[in-house]
């Protein structure tokens, strides 16, 4: 049989010792004096590792709710403890606005992005079956943006005008795209977001800009509105200075303006004096939307 661990001389904090800690009688409970064998000093019992952890934990909870409980019936709940609440619910309330504020502009444009794209590619489709001429080069000759997008309606690469709003923009379609074969219901004034260059190809550059967000004026380069960020204005630019712009290697980002702040403000221009319309081309013309 398996042999007791044995001490000479046991010396075990007796239940009284206990509640003098803690005050606490559970506590003195879990624990109970070493058991004496018939001949011999004391014995532990055999299950003393788990009585002396119990002890332990019960005795470290109890002596942590008096001092809790001390503190309490000596100080109360005052006007100071008040004060101190109503400060950090101010502070957290005035950081929320903020932070939501960041958090819509990520996600606006992460999602225009995506539209962006969705048009870029759509643009491409109609080139690979038309001589790789984007639909301002068909023989309606369009004179704006929206115009030509209604082309990829008629031709059916579209078969609703979703993609050219955008989250927080001025301009958004009524879903109404009229009948065929003309769909001339399609993106009407105030329907669509987005400026295209015009006289584009599939053989022009790759990093020419092939539509973009509306500016507030249609030189080479345009300009933004960067004052108007977060309001529902035509020609208005992101928080910070940015728009996305869409290109014609099927890429879409967005680029930094040469300011933050500003009505008129154009896009950022690299070290060799250059910005990213400039530099894919000297001229270009632009059709812009139907305000």
């Amino acid at each position: 049989m398996r042999q007791q661990p044995v001490l000479a001389a046991a010396k075990f904090p007796g239940k009284h010792a206990v509640q003098r800690l803690c005050g606490c009688v559970g506590c003195a409970k879990v624990l109970r004096g070493p058991r004496r064998t018939t001949a011999g000093p004391a014995v532990l019992p055999a299950d003393w590792p788990s009585r002396y952890i119990c002890l332990f934990i019960r005795t470290a909870v109890c002596l942590n709710q008096r001092v809790a409980d001390k503190k309490v019936k000596k100080t109360g709940f005052g006007w100071m403890h008040l004060l101190w609440l109503a400060a950090v619910t101010l502070l957290g309330m005035a950081m929320v606005p903020p932070c939501l504020c960041v958090v819509y502009d990520k996600s606006y444009q992460e999602e225009n992005l995506w539209r962006c794209r969705t048009i870029v590619v759509a643009l491409k489709m109609y080139s690979a079956e038309h001589a790789g001429r984007y639909p301002d080069a068909d023989s309606s000759l369009p004179v704006t943006a929206n115009q030509a997008f209604r082309i990829l309606v008629r031709d059916d690469v579209f078969t609703d005008e979703r993609a050219f709003g955008v989250m927080a923009g001025f301009y958004a379609p009524d879903q109404d795209i009229g009948q065929a074969p003309d769909f001339q219901e399609a993106l009407q004034s105030g329907e669509n977001h987005w400026a295209m260059t015009k006289g584009a190809t599939e053989k022009s550059p790759p990093v020419l800009p092939l539509i973009f967000e509306n500016a507030v004026s249609n030189g080479w380069p345009p300009t933004w509105n960067v004052d108007a960020a977060r309001e529902k204005k035509p020609g208005r630019a992101w928080k910070g200075g940015k728009i996305i712009v869409g290109f014609n290697d099927g890429s879409a980002q967005l680029i930094n303006l040469e300011s933050s702040r500003g009505t008129s403000v154009g896009p950022k221009k690299g070290a060799d004096g250059k910005d990213v319309f400039t530099r894919a081309s000297a001229s270009m013309e632009i059709l812009d939307i139907e305000r």
